[in-house]
């Protein structure tokens, strides 16, 4: 059963919902309770690690929080299950970080300067950030969400 899971979870991380009514998912053989257990993971994840704004007398802060993870969540779900891809690579095109945005921004080179490419199931370029310094793996977790939700649009639910 272990090496079932184990193979099951390599093929689908994130256990993308599949929009089957049945109890076990076709796509990978897990209980649908597995699907919501990736989603509220996934949740979780962007309401600690995820952007962080909300709309003033529309809701409140922790609202707009809890809005934003899930729309990151749901982006990096719907992002998968259509293919795309993101590509990690260094960006020191700018040169010396101190010089290029002065002294005030910082003081000392970033460790690292790296640049997210996001690409279609086709190879086609998508989205795409660069200059991004010393990304944790968090950070290019969320800059991926992030990617994948102006890519997709503006997620309703």
């Amino acid at each position: 059963m272990k090496n079932n899971a184990a193979r099951n979870a390599a093929q689908h991380p994130f256990y993308p919902a599949c929009g089957d009514t049945r109890a076990v998912c076709v796509s990978c053989g897990q209980p649908k309770s597995k699907h919501q257990t990736a989603k509220q993971a996934a949740y979780l994840f962007f309401l600690k690690h995820g952007a962080c704004s909300y709309t003033p007398g529309k809701e409140t802060k922790r609202q707009g929080y809890a809005r934003q993870a899930r729309q990151l969540a749901k982006a990096e779900r719907d992002a998968r299950a259509l293919g795309y891809a993101f590509e990690w690579s260094d960006d020191r095109s700018i040169g010396s970080h101190v010089w290029e945005f002065g002294e005030k921004s910082s003081s000392e080179e970033p460790t690292t300067c790296e640049r997210c490419v996001m690409r279609d199931s086709a190879g086609k370029v998508a989205q795409s950030l660069g200059c991004i310094d010393d990304a944790s793996r968090e950070y290019r977790r969320v800059i991926e969400a992030e990617l994948a939700l102006e890519e997709l649009g503006e997620v309703k639910l």
